[in-house]
């Protein structure tokens, strides 16, 4: 607990009568991240509603993509996090959920915050002591462990790699996604992305359902260069998150669509383009129709 206590930046400043929070608390919840996938899931019908941004705080926070773990051309992927806590104290209850993996069956974390916001240098790899890609479940919860209903929660991350052969750093900045963004059997769309010589593009989903079955989803990709449709096909384990690089071909500047086949729980789903020169590059979550 002492490194990991050690490894979090705190600032201590006051903003219009308030302070930063003191030392969070981590530790084991004593559930499983399906168990909580679950709660979220039962709390509210309206977090199954469409992908559209509330833009405002809320009880329960994704970070569809975040990790510790090497990239293409010698890059190095991490996330920093910020976390804001509305509210004078919140316990809220984190799901690592990395990439490829069934991981209802792992344990979840509490943090206790006090008023405000911290922020966490590198939270997979120094907070969670874990690598690899996956995605983030913060949820508001109580002293007892029920999911709050009076949270009021936001996190932001950046994902940032030291520029090859060079000194300084590039980074995607990946806004967190309200629960009331959640999608349920709907299609989804992604514009703003690119894929040619200069460019590559991911697009990945995170499947929050807890049956233990793997969600499958098609990728439909539309491009400037290249009109398409191309497709890829990928499964989701549940609790977990999946990428797919887009078919290979000089598409130039597109658009994704993300199709569920069958009927999904929870998901949401992202695209993300690369410069292949600098590691450069952006993130764009998908919204529906």
């Amino acid at each position: 607990m002492t490194s990991k206590r050690a490894s979090l930046y705190v600032v201590f400043v006051f903003i219009a009568g308030w302070a930063f929070p003191s030392e969070a608390q981590f530790a084991h919840s004593g559930r499983t991240v399906g168990e909580l996938v679950d709660e979220l899931r039962d709390f509210d019908a309206s977090f199954r509603a469409a992908v559209v941004s509330t833009n405002r705080p809320a009880g329960a926070v994704l970070i569809p993509a975040a990790g510790n773990t090497p990239g293409a051309g010698g890059t190095h992927f991490r996330t920093d996090l910020s976390l804001i806590n509305y509210r004078t104290s919140q316990r809220v209850e984190v799901a690592w959920m990395p990439s490829g993996a069934n991981n209802c069956n792992n344990p979840t974390r509490i943090i206790d915050l006090g008023s405000g916001w911290r922020y966490y240098d590198d939270f997979v790899g120094k907070t969670l002591n874990a690598s690899g890609l996956g995605a983030l479940l913060i949820v508001g919860v109580t002293a007892a462990g029920a999911v709050d209903p009076n949270a009021r929660i936001d996190a932001v991350s950046r994902i940032w790699t030291l520029q090859p052969n060079a000194s300084g750093s590039v980074s995607m900045p990946f806004p967190g996604v309200s629960a009331s963004d959640l999608s349920g059997a709907v299609r989804t769309y992604i514009i703003g992305l690119r894929h040619d010589a200069q460019y590559r593009t991911n697009v990945g989903v995170v499947n929050l359902d807890s049956s233990g079955v793997p969600q499958r989803f098609v990728a439909e990709i539309y491009g400037l260069t290249t009109q398409g449709p191309g497709t890829a096909t990928f499964d989701v384990p549940s609790c977990s998150m999946a990428q797919v690089g887009v078919p290979a071909g000089n598409w130039g500047p597109l658009l994704a669509s993300v199709i569920p086949q069958g009927t999904p729980g929870m998901w949401s789903a992202y695209g993300a383009t690369v410069d292949n020169l600098t590691g450069d590059g952006w993130i764009v979550q998908a919204i529906r129709e």
